[in-house]
């Protein structure tokens, strides 16, 4: 009664009801099928917010074993409340961040799919050159204009397939923080 702050004096009909009355709505059900499983099955454990009328809303740990012994109407259940705020927001805290860090992996995941999925396109466009030129050169090995040709060609893909893969390996360096940034003037018409 003392942790619950309610007198000596009220009957344990009121004291429960005060008790109950005072359980945070969203944990009243679990809390009533725990006592009737306490009542049922002989003893039950149960976590629930509760408003006590000084400390205001805690969380707390109940137990308790129905008293076969009690041969009155009713029922009398012997069992402990213990405060367990401190660890039940610590949890909660925990699991929150928990959640953040799982929302924020899911991003990065997306994010490199969608990188990977781009790169693919972007890297096939070059191959797809390399390997057509150098079929059109070696099917016109007599013709050194066609053959010249297919080769810049070839060249300029290879270098965009190369500036492909160095922007890939920037990134990494990027995500493992391993880059150091510079401030240089640059032709914008190149770049």
């Amino acid at each position: 009664r003392r942790l619950l702050g309610v007198s000596d004096d009220i009957s344990p009909e009121e004291c429960y009801e005060w008790w109950y009355g005072r359980v945070v709505d969203d944990y009243k059900k679990h809390v009533r099928e725990s006592v009737d499983l306490m009542i049922t099955e002989g003893s039950c454990e149960v976590n629930y917010e509760w408003n006590h009328p000084q400390l205001g809303n805690m969380y707390v740990r109940c137990g308790g074993i129905k008293d076969t012994k009690y041969n009155k109407k009713g029922y009398r259940i012997k069992g402990y409340h213990q405060d367990v705020t401190e660890i039940s927001l610590s949890r909660q805290r925990h699991e929150q961040e928990m959640r953040e860090s799982f929302k924020e992996l899911q991003r990065a995941n997306r994010a490199k799919t969608e990188f990977l999925s781009y790169m693919s396109h972007d890297i096939r466009t070059p191959m797809n050159g390399i390997m057509g030129m150098t079929r059109i050169a070696k099917e016109n090995v007599s013709e050194p204009k066609k053959v010249e040709f297919a080769l810049d060609k070839i060249d300029s893909a290879s270098n965009q397939l190369k500036n492909l893969i160095n922007d890939v390996l920037d990134m990494s360096k990027l995500e493992s923080g391993k880059t150091i940034l510079s401030y240089e003037p640059f032709n914008i018409n190149d770049i």
